[in-house]
């Protein structure tokens, strides 16, 4: 018994997959270019221009007295800025915090600013911001900051 020889050689088994394959694949270029080609035909729709001013930021409301605002430094390059918008900023020693979580608690004379990667730095208020002969200080953890421009 002999094994029937086949008529088609094994190259062209292969050359007809991979045909098969090109043929799917340029398909689905064909298709994707058709799908992106009708999408990028459609007119744009024109801008509406706005007659209206947009609402105004709702302001924050501040837990503590407005004398804390500003940027406070101490003599050696330390400083403190408490801002507006509730958040502050500080450089202290070899720590730099800029949009820290600001909390002043005026009845227990702390004030603490952290931020969300764990830095955090915490001063007692010996004395609340006092203006004298046209400078503005405060006393935090004995030592004097005045405020700057």
């Amino acid at each position: 018994m002999s094994t029937p020889e086949t008529s088609k050689s094994p190259f062209k088994k292969v050359l007809g997959c991979g045909c098969g394959a090109v043929l799917i694949v340029a398909l689905a270029i064909f298709a994707s270019a058709t799908y992106l080609g009708i999408h990028a035909e459609k007119p744009r729709p024109k801008m509406v221009e706005q007659r209206t001013p947009a609402p105004a930021s709702t302001p924050v409301k501040l837990t503590f007295s407005k004398t804390y605002l500003g940027k406070w430094q101490d003599k050696s390059g330390n400083f403190i800025f408490i801002r507006a918008d509730g958040k502050g900023d500080f450089h202290w020693q070899d720590t730099d915090v800029s949009g820290g979580i600001l909390k002043i608690d005026e009845t227990k004379k702390v004030l603490k600013i952290s931020s969300v990667f764990g830095d955090s730095q915490q001063w007692k208020i010996d004395r609340a911001p006092q203006t004298q002969n046209g400078s503005t200080t405060i006393i935090l953890n004995k030592t004097e900051f005045q405020r700057v421009p």
